[in-house]
């Protein structure tokens, strides 16, 4: 809980500058979603390491986009933690920055403060606003859709599941669709993050007999799905 902590304080740090009250995901424009693992004594070190990474990337259009603090692994087990968004004009960009000189000489620092990174870029399937409320919980899902009529079947689940949802007040802020995997291993075909009022109006939804009812439904449509709990640091802090 410690760790988590500090790379809360480490990610405030390197975004503060440059976040308002409500972010733009941007479909013409690449997503970074990078999950981190801190060593339990590695805040320090990690926060030092976004204070001089983030500058450099600055050089190539970064711009920050929100954080999630991982709780708990609902389906699955991804939880690191924090997950870091960040968006970038271009995939060249990013390869360009992953190049830089000043940016190569940081890996020493940024690996001795973690003990897994992944790395994923996605791009938004719609240009919307979001502002991340540390009020609320998140719901980050990673979708590995079935090629063999998946989409159609995953549509389907979600035309049903979403007004269930909206029930107990959620809400889905962002879609993203997998481009590549950077570092690591996780490239989902899609990610949703939905906006819950709280863990008690998630808790509920989940014991919603007509959402047992639509699981087969989306267990044929996927391949593999990872469900994390997330809190969020508010946008523009």
């Amino acid at each position: 809980m410690a760790a988590a902590t500090a790379v809360a304080a480490a990610a405030a740090v390197a975004v503060a500058a440059v976040q308002t009250p409500s972010v733009e995901f941007d479909d013409t424009r690449i997503v970074e979603m990078a999950m981190q693992w801190v060593k339990p004594d590695g805040g320090d070190s990690l926060m030092s390491y976004f204070q001089q990474v983030f500058p450099v990337a600055e050089r190539y259009g970064v711009k920050a986009l929100g954080r999630l603090i991982p709780e708990e692994a609902v389906v699955g087990d991804m939880v690191p933690s924090v997950i870091g968004m960040v968006e970038w004009p271009r995939l060249e960009s990013f390869d360009g920055f992953m190049a830089d000189a000043d940016y190569r000489r940081l890996y020493p620092q940024r690996d001795s403060a973690l003990e897994r990174l992944i790395v994923t870029h996605m791009r938004p399937v719609e240009k919307v606003s979001v502002s991340f409320d540390p009020d609320k919980v998140y719901e980050l899902s990673g979708l590995w859709i079935r090629p063999d009529g998946g989409r159609e079947r995953l549509d389907n689940y979600f035309a049903q599941l979403q007004p269930i949802a909206a029930e107990y007040g959620a809400r889905q802020v962002v879609q993203l669709a997998g481009l590549r995997s950077a570092w690591g291993d996780f490239l989902p075909t899609e990610v949703r993050v939905t906006e819950w009022p709280d863990k008690h109006s998630w808790d509920r939804f989940l014991g919603d007999k007509r959402v047992a009812m639509l699981q087969q439904l989306r267990d044929s449509a996927l391949s593999k799905i990872t469900i994390t709990r997330c809190s969020a640091q508010a946008t523009g802090h």
